[in-house]
């Protein structure tokens, strides 16, 4: 892709991929772990719109249901803006300084991705447990894994990634023991 790269792409810049979405998997547990589950002057807005999300799909009623449950998942555009000019962009310019045009665009294909999957694993987290997406390997996990954050109980000690718990595991918040209640949620 010489077009939109700067020449070929070499070993070294695709690394940029690993990183970035190691960095991505950090930031997503943050706001999701600090700004939409705790109130923070100044970002309360943040937690005010993350609970009509958990209000809506709580322990008892989990589950997509309508088209209109889609609304309630999928985050809306104006975070994807958010991300892309307060964050991906003044970081991939960041990366450009440093190591070039390959990198800066490897960065920010790598963040518009993981925002995607998120957004797409988040819908399927919501799926419920009988669809076939679940035979695919992990997808139950994940399932369980953001069902029991789902708990009113939970929300706010466990489970803050969608994508894979990497953070959950490193900072100690993944919590995948089935409640009876949770793995027959509604």
């Amino acid at each position: 892709m010489p077009f939109v790269f700067g020449g070929e792409i070499s070993a070294t810049e695709w690394l940029t991929i690993v990183p970035t979405f190691l960095l991505a998997n950090i930031v997503e547990y943050g706001v999701h772990r600090w700004l939409m589950h705790r109130h923070i002057k100044h970002m309360a807005f943040m937690l005010k719109l993350h609970m009509v999300h958990h209000n809506y799909f709580d322990e008892a009623e989990y589950y997509l249901r309508t088209f209109q449950d889609y609304k309630m998942v999928v985050f809306p555009p104006v975070v994807l803006n958010m991300l892309t000019l307060l964050i991906t962009l003044p970081l991939a310019y960041v990366a450009f300084l440093v190591a070039g045009k390959n990198v800066a665009l490897l960065f920010i294909a790598t963040v518009m991705l993981y925002y995607l999957l998120m957004q797409i694993l988040h819908v399927f987290a919501h799926t419920a447990h009988n669809h076939w997406i679940h035979r695919v390997p992990g997808m139950d996990y994940l399932r369980i894994h953001h069902n029991i954050h789902h708990d009113h109980d939970e929300m706010t000690r466990c489970n803050y990634n969608f994508v894979i718990p990497l953070s959950d595991w490193l900072f100690g918040t993944s919590n995948i023991q089935p409640r009876s209640r949770l793995t027959g949620a509604k």
